[in-house]
């Protein structure tokens, strides 16, 4: 079973925590998965914004991420 731990939702697209280290981006409309994203630190939050989703990771590491392609876009570590 799934659980399911963070979820934001834009233009017909949710992003969803799919494991501690993982996001997937679903249609709304169709349940299709769009992409997943992987990365190496345990995700903390996730947020959209401007068609960029923001990962928070282990405090104060940001990913920005495209919201409809899943790619990075940049990845910060805030001091």
């Amino acid at each position: 079973m799934l659980e399911l731990r963070s979820l934001s939702i834009r233009g017909g697209i949710a992003v969803l925590e799919c494991g501690r280290r993982c996001i997937s981006a679903i249609n709304l409309k169709t349940g299709d998965k769009i992409w997943e994203f992987k990365t190496e630190w345990d995700i903390e939050s996730i947020s959209i914004k401007d068609n960029r989703v923001m990962l928070k990771c282990n405090g104060r590491r940001h990913i920005y991420i495209d919201l409809k392609t899943g790619r990075k876009i940049r990845e910060l570590i805030i001091l």
